[in-house]
């Protein structure tokens, strides 16, 4: 009985055995026919039924060769119907996923990404890719790319102010309005002259008869009984406003209160620094100078400061230096010209014919090798090359070419205004609202 018992179970053992491989041939041979009948449809341009034998071939057997047979099908497939790109995406994401960041596939995906309007989707991915090493120059190439990406908004304006509170005030020739960073206008109205911002939402509006001060919920803050055309930005209960060629400044009442300056800046802790015949020097709130110190030049910031982070931009003797909050020179260096301080700290300076870059501590970080240049801004600086700007990083990289005719500040929100390259019919240049395709990353 046992001899018995033994002899079934070796027999049951080698039927199954016997299964096994018939059905593994089975599926093999499942695989290898379904993959002949994927490549035959490609070769006759039956795309849509090349995809499905893939598919199935996937299923009997997932290989690299199968994946990359449904890629090539899907390619084809979407020159003729470009409705499966979604489809397309999922097939190379899951590729990418299995097999890991191949170069080819993975920058098609990154594209895909882009005509989906995914930019952020094909940043992350191609971050990932080469944070995992792969191989490849064109994946960093391309990560570069889809960064600094951007969009240019149609409208054309003749001139502008800088951004400040997230708004800019721009002029298309005809009439003044404020825009946000996506380019739409924030007012229904447009405007006689449209002032800067202040930090808590102050903005000077002139229409066809008065001057006023609105806030950002649009209460009127002060009205002056004049058309004022130039004005600073009001700050501390002051603003500056150019009346008869002379800067004075007013508080919400519209009455003076002292001034009579060639120009005047914004008010900061209490201070402001102001333009007196040929000389800069500092002011109280009651119009008291500060101290008997006084330059040639001084550069305000974007928002008409004289000081940044303790740090003041001026000139002495023909030469520009940098200044702490004492008004102490800092270090030893010194240029021909120099451009404002930001919140970055890395100005742009002018030795000789040429633009570099140099830090608030008077290190030059990027010798003079540019045409000209701007400061860096929210990790950018607009440099000119050949008689076109474009925009380098902190590694003194170009990743946006050069190409316009004259270039601003990059905001947090990843806006800037550029000039056009080309002038129109009529001779004329006008400055558009750039906005890079993700926000900045620094």
């Amino acid at each position: 009985m046992k001899i018995f018992t033994s002899v079934i179970i070796i027999l049951l053992i080698g039927l199954g055995w016997f299964g096994y491989v018939n059905s593994n041939k089975s599926g093999e041979d499942g695989y290898k026919n379904t993959l002949t009948n994927a490549v035959n449809y490609m070769e006759h341009g039956l795309y849509q039924l090349a995809i499905e034998e893939y598919d199935s071939a996937i299923k009997l057997k997932d290989t690299i060769e199968a994946r990359e047979g449904l890629i090539d099908a899907y390619e084809k497939r979407l020159t003729e119907d470009d409705s499966l790109v979604y489809d397309f995406q999922d097939v190379l994401a899951e590729y990418v996923e299995l097999y890991g960041y191949n170069n080819r596939y993975t920058i098609r995906l990154a594209e895909l990404y882009e005509e989906n309007n995914d930019e952020e989707e094909a940043y992350e991915m191609l971050k990932n890719a080469v944070s995992a090493g792969a191989d490849g120059y064109n994946i960093e190439e391309k990560l570069t790319a889809v960064k600094y990406g951007f969009k240019i908004g149609s409208a054309n304006y003749t001139s502008f102010l800088p951004e400040s509170n997230g708004s800019y005030s721009v002029y298309n020739g005809y009439s003044w309005s404020r825009i946000d960073d996506s380019g739409s206008i924030l007012e229904s109205e447009r405007s006689e002259y449209s002032g800067q911002s202040s930090k808590d939402g102050i903005t000077l509006f002139t229409n066809d008869k008065d001057s006023r001060l609105i806030d950002k919920d649009g209460v009127v803050r002060g009205i002056f009984k004049e058309q004022i055309t130039q004005a600073g930005i009001y700050s501390e209960g002051l603003i500056g406003i150019m009346k008869d060629s002379k800067w004075s400044y007013y508080n919400n009442f519209a009455e003076k209160q002292f001034g009579d300056y060639e120009f005047g800046g914004s008010f900061i802790n209490g201070k402001v620094a102001v333009k007196d015949g040929d000389k800069w020097y500092i002011v109280n709130n009651k119009g008291e100078r500060q101290g008997d110190k006084e330059f040639d030049d001084l550069h305000l910031t974007q928002n008409q400061e004289y000081i940044l982070n303790d740090v003041i931009i001026a000139s002495e003797n023909n030469k520009y230096h940098i200044y702490n909050d004492k008004f102490k020179q800092v270090g030893e260096f010194g240029c021909d010209n120099i451009d404002i301080n930001t919140k970055d700290g890395i100005i742009a300076f002018k030795q000789g014919s040429k633009w570099g870059f140099v830090n608030t501590s008077g290190k030059i970080i990027t010798e003079s090798m540019y045409e000209d240049a701007k400061s860096f801004s929210n990790g950018l600086a607009a440099v000119c090359k050949d008689g076109k700007w474009g925009f380098i990083d902190k590694d003194n990289e170009m990743v946006i070419e050069p190409q316009f005719s004259d270039a601003d500040y990059f905001t947090s929100s990843g806006t800037c205004m550029v000039r056009t390259p080309l002038p129109d019919t009529d001779g004329n240049y006008f400055w558009q609202l750039l906005r890079l395709n993700i926000k900045l990353k620094n």
